[in-house]
């Protein structure tokens, strides 16, 4: 009986371990305005000099656009 609870708690540990690992490797963006997020899982990180950033997977990308509006409204008076 001990070798079966030493296996479970061995077990339940590395199990516990795996989704710890998984929630500390999400990577977080700040923006040039301070603004932060967490970036989904199995996307990668893009920037350019303007401050511009695309987050990519396989044929997906979303983009995150710099500005300096402080609201939709404000964005779209500048478009």
């Amino acid at each position: 009986m001990k070798l079966n609870s030493k296996i479970l708690v061995t077990l339940l540990f590395c199990v516990v371990a795996a989704v710890t690992i998984g929630i500390v490797a999400a990577e977080d963006v700040t923006l040039p305005d301070g603004a932060t997020y967490v970036v989904p899982d199995g996307f990668e990180v893009q920037t350019d000099d303007d401050g511009n950033t695309a987050l990519v997977k396989d044929n997906l990308a979303i983009i995150v656009l710099a500005s300096d509006a402080k609201s939709p409204e404000d964005a779209k008076k500048n478009s």
